[in-house]
């Protein structure tokens, strides 16, 4: 039996008994025990939609608003809202980018130790997102992967 490790759209295999036998870097969270979710999984619930029910599951779980999932899936605060009310899943890219931010917040979390701490760090402008706040980038695609990348540095030690 193998363990499959994962970091962005990399796939890595290693024996069940070591899993810190993986030397590329790239497979930051697996090695630090920081596991994040397998990207294909993320891809196949948001195909599959996320359930109204998850999302409010997300929202009372962070301290993060309904407007911020919002801004999160690119979806209008109004029309995400309408979608609280009502009983329809959210899918396709919207719901990937709220699996894809809720896994960041994951192993943000686990990276800082705790929920606090973690939130505390993205409300602070950092010179490594150019003057930016972590928290003002999870809104794109890229800035997730930029805020991944730190956590991954972070959590090594490597800081820049």
């Amino acid at each position: 039996m193998a363990v499959y490790l994962c970091h962005m759209a990399k796939l890595y295999k290693a024996p069940l008994s070591d899993p810190s036998l993986v030397e590329d870097s790239a497979a930051v969270y697996a090695s630090a025990g920081i596991a994040s979710t397998d990207p294909y999984q993320i891809m196949v619930q948001a195909r599959e939609g996320l359930s109204i029910a998850r999302i409010q599951e997300l929202i009372e779980a962070y301290p993060l608003s309904a407007s911020d999932w919002a801004a999160f899936a690119d979806i209008p605060v109004r029309t995400f809202y309408r979608h609280l009310r009502g009983s329809s899943p959210i899918h396709g890219a919207s719901a990937e980018r709220i699996l894809s931010v809720h896994d960041l917040i994951e192993t943000g979390i686990a990276v800082f130790g705790d929920v606090e701490r973690f939130f505390s760090w993205i409300a602070v402008p950092r010179d490594i997102f150019r003057g930016h706040t972590a928290y003002e980038l999870l809104p794109y695609d890229h800035g997730v992967r930029i805020v991944r990348d730190e956590l991954g540095r972070i959590a090594h030690g490597v800081y820049i």
